[in-house]
C-alpha cells in the first residue's frame, strides 16, 4: 500500500480509506504532473504554484455539472 508500514495500523477498518485515500492522491500527482509537462512541451510555459490547483478545480466543477444534469429526471 504505498510505501506505508501497515504493522503502525491498528485497525483494519480504516486501511480500505487509507488505500482509497493514497489512491486518490498518487492519481492527482500524476495528474499534475502530467499537466505541468504538457503545457511545458507544447506551450513552452511553466507552471507557477497555483495554476495546477486552477485548472484542477475547473475541471472538478465541470464533470459535478454534468453529473447535476445527467442525474435530473
Amino acid at each position: 500500500m504505498y510505501g506505508c508500514q501497515q504493522e503502525l495500523i491498528k485497525s483494519p477498518e480504516s486501511i480500505p480509506f487509507l488505500e482509497y485515500l493514497c489512491t486518490t492522491v498518487n492519481r492527482l500527482i500524476n495528474y499534475g504532473i502530467y499537466l505541468a509537462r504538457k503545457w511545458y512541451f507544447k506551450l513552452g510555459y511553466i507552471t507557477g504554484k497555483h495554476d495546477l490547483e486552477k485548472q484542477l478545480s475547473q475541471i472538478i466543477i465541470i464533470n459535478l455539472f454534468i453529473l447535476k444534469q445527467q442525474s435530473k429526471p
